[in-house]
């Protein structure tokens, strides 16, 4: 058996056809070489196996796994119990992240010595209301790294042992079950560094499908109500997993410091 990597990077999908070959690309050109790749399909009904598929030639570290239970939580899961790396990267299939994220991701574990780390976020569009929520979210995560420790999954990285340690993603919670993994690691006495360059693509797609105003006040209304009420809260909320390969959005230039 070969080393084990620095790096395991773990995607769950569902329906991500168009969006999941731009971030496996961006996966391919990385400077830092020391990873390998778990997709966690959750039975795609719009070929987004297929398309994982092809790229198993030039990422021969690429795992393609199946899930017949569609949770983000649990096909994360499933990808870390696969893992060999150090660390556990943990990706959406929408995101987008520059030539040289991992090797400054391995600068900045050395560095801070980091059991968590959190990747601050720019918006995949030149909206300025993505931009101000955007910003808000990461000063939000690096003021509260120390005390009370929240950051979205889909940028957020973890040292194996402590992902472990900690017994995973909660899969019974299709909603901030990050902040519940996040709140049990903290117990535990680890602690979050927050990575603020290169920063994440992340995409605002939820927002732009189900109008903002409304999407954002159902996402407050959910995070009041799991803040408030608590895990028995969280486990009846209804809140799909994003991909959607029928959305219809313009393509957007990415900024300059993006992906290409």
């Amino acid at each position: 058996m070969s080393k084990e990597p620095f790096f395991s990077i773990v995607i769950p999908t569902l329906n991500e056809k168009k969006n999941l070959p731009n971030l496996l690309r961006d996966i391919e050109k990385q400077s830092f070489e020391d990873f390998d790749v778990y997709v966690v399909d959750g039975m795609s009904g719009d070929g987004t196996v297929s398309e994982a598929k092809k790229f198993s030639k030039h990422l021969p570290n690429l795992t393609i796994l199946s899930s017949k239970v569609r949770n983000a939580g649990h096909q994360r899961n499933t990808g870390a119990s696969k893992a060999r790396g150090t660390y556990i990267v943990f990706f959406d299939a929408d995101v987008r992240i520059p030539r040289n994220f991992l090797e400054e991701l391995n600068k900045h574990i050395q560095k801070k010595e980091s059991a968590i780390v959190a990747v601050w976020i720019e918006p995949d569009t030149k909206k300025s209301l993505d931009d101000l929520m955007a910003t808000t979210y990461n000063l939000s995560v690096l003021l509260g790294k120390d005390l009370t420790p929240a950051a979205v999954a889909s940028n957020l990285i973890i040292r194996r042992d402590c992902f472990n340690e900690a017994g995973g993603f909660d899969k019974s919670l299709v909603f901030a079950e990050d902040r519940d993994l996040l709140k049990r690691l903290h117990k535990l006495g680890y602690k979050m560094s927050v990575m603020e360059k290169p920063k994440v693509v992340w995409s605002f797609r939820r927002f732009r499908k189900g109008g903002y105003a409304k999407t954002m006040a159902k996402i407050l209304a959910l995070n009041i109500g799991a803040t408030t009420a608590g895990i028995k809260f969280v486990q009846k909320v209804k809140y799909e997993m994003g991909g959607n390969a029928h959305e219809k959005v313009k393509d957007v230039s990415l900024k300059a410091n993006r992906p290409v």
